[in-house]
């Protein structure tokens, strides 16, 4: 019976790239919004991820070292 569990699990995730995972709640994925997006290549990976603060910091600072 456990086997059978473990095989359910992975089938469900397959179709769906860690990198589209934005974080784990009580052991469920929480994907990014337009994921789906992605996965019919409407988007790209990077159109769909947020940046953090340090990396806006830094881009803002080159862009505007640059202007």
């Amino acid at each position: 019976m456990g086997t059978s569990l473990v095989k359910k699990e992975k089938r469900k995730g397959r179709g769906i790239p860690k990198e589209l995972i934005y974080e784990m709640r009580y052991g469920k994925p929480i994907y990014y919004r337009d994921c789906d997006k992605v996965l019919s290549g409407e988007k790209t990976l990077e159109e769909v991820m947020g940046s953090s603060k340090l990396q806006w910091w830094i881009i803002n600072s080159l862009l505007r070292f640059l202007y």
